[in-house]
């Protein structure tokens, strides 16, 4: 978790970085979004930081940093939900499957809310989700419990089977090297 965490502290920017750039073009698509009510649309990543730094400042490239914080979590519940259903499941692609699902639906309305929270601000404006429970909030208010889901579909169907394929390696190089262990000290 502390690895995590401290990960975050330097990649964050990244990931801010990349998420302007595709809400930027989700509103160039019709659809909405703030970023279509900027006038001076991001014309690449150089073109990026220059305007968050030159906008918001350096506290611009950490929106959202504590709702990254607490998604440092996922892997954890990813672990833990896998050690306990591969104890009452023995087939690695359900236990996968079934982990991957669980950990996703725990965590993925913290990613929602660091999207929000991410969102460049209106040309001139005060960014309107820059604290995480005022952010919490407006969500709720807006759409409910279903305003946290939003496109997790969309994500389970990309990360499920990456899961899976990585815990079916995990096993079959885990059955490999205990075999080998077993070998050299018997």
């Amino acid at each position: 978790l502390l690895s995590g965490c401290s990960t975050n502290l330097i990649v964050h920017p990244i990931f801010l970085i990349k998420t302007r750039l595709q809400l930027q073009s989700a509103s160039a698509t019709g659809c909405s979004a703030p970023a279509a009510l900027h006038p001076n649309p991001y014309t690449g990543v150089a073109h990026t930081v220059a305007s968050i730094a030159r906008e918001e400042g350096a506290r611009g490239f950490y929106r959202g940093l504590a709702p990254s914080m607490l998604l440092s979590t996922h892997g954890a519940v990813l672990l833990v939900a896998y050690d306990q259903l591969k104890a009452v499941c023995p087939s690695t692609l359900a236990a996968s499957l079934l982990a991957k699902v669980f950990a996703s639906v725990s965590t993925y309305p913290v990613q929602v809310v660091r999207s929000v929270m991410q969102q460049r601000p209106s040309a001139g404006m005060e960014p309107a989700h820059s604290a995480l429970l005022p952010t919490i909030s407006s969500l709720w208010i807006s759409g409910g419990p279903f305003a946290f889901y939003r496109g997790l579909s969309v994500q389970l169907i990309r990360t499920v089977p990456q899961a899976m394929a990585f815990f079916s390696f995990y096993e079959i190089i885990l059955e490999q090297l205990t075999n080998s262990w077993e070998l050299t000290n018997s």
